[in-house]
């Protein structure tokens, strides 16, 4: 693969690792607005054990990446990151309509 193909790929996961960090930031304030007094604790305790997975992704890949070649490990979180549009446009927010 040409390293100009390689250079958009680092290009694309930085932008998307822009994205999951604003996400991130920004649910959080979200989630505590929308939930009741009730289920607040409750609320940020399941948000904050999804959370995990932020903190182990990071050490499988590269762990993977000693094990396979780079190429395809970006390309397939490529096709993976790009996947969600199927989600996104299955997702029926009921605010918006």
């Amino acid at each position: 693969m040409s390293t100009k193909f390689i250079f958009i790929l680092y290009l694309f996961f930085f932008y998307v690792g822009c994205g999951i960090s604003a996400y991130k930031i920004s649910i959080e304030g979200g989630l505590l607005e929308i939930s009741n007094d009730e289920n607040r604790v409750l609320f940020s305790g399941v948000f904050g054990a999804m959370n995990i997975i932020s903190s182990v992704f990071p050490l499988v890949t590269g762990a993977l990446f000693h094990l396979i070649p780079p190429v395809i490990i970006l390309f397939a979180f490529g096709l993976l990151s790009l996947s969600a549009f199927i989600f996104l446009k299955k997702l029926h927010c009921p605010v918006d309509a």
